[in-house]
C-alpha cells in the first residue's frame, strides 16, 4: 500500500470514529496522481474546473 493510500484511509477512519457523515478531498485539476487515488478508494467526482473536488459518503 502506498503511503499517500494509507494516509488517506487513516484519515477516513479517523473521520468515521468522530461520525463525520462525508468528506470532500479537493484536488488541482491537472493532479493526476491525486485524482486516481480519490478514484481507486470510492471517490466521486463532484465538480470540475481548475480544481476538482471528490466527495466520499
Amino acid at each position: 500500500m502506498s503511503i499517500g493510500r494509507a494516509l488517506l484511509k487513516a484519515f477516513m477512519a479517523a473521520g468515521t470514529q468522530a461520525a463525520a457523515t462525508r468528506l470532500v478531498l479537493t484536488a488541482g485539476a491537472k493532479n493526476i496522481a491525486a485524482r486516481s487515488l480519490y478514484e481507486a478508494i470510492g471517490g466521486r467526482l463532484a465538480s470540475q474546473g481548475p480544481t476538482v473536488n471528490y466527495w466520499f459518503c
